[in-house]
């Protein structure tokens, strides 16, 4: 991508991760998130995997 500066919004997780992979360009966020990312930690993740043994979970990034 040209220039020096990309601006990324909503999600500042992705942003975040974005800059650590591109640090060649400044990334710019909003501190917004996506609302499912908010609410579910990786604890909930681990949980729902033990209630549901084969459970498949699925995200986007």
């Amino acid at each position: 991508m040209p220039g020096d500066t990309v601006i990324m919004t909503p999600d500042k997780w992705l942003a975040q991760n974005v800059a650590k992979q591109v640090p060649q360009k400044r990334i710019v966020w909003w501190d917004g998130a996506c609302i499912v990312h908010e609410r579910f930690t990786p604890q909930d993740l681990r949980d729902f995997r033990g209630w549901y043994p084969g459970l498949k979970i699925i995200a986007h990034p």
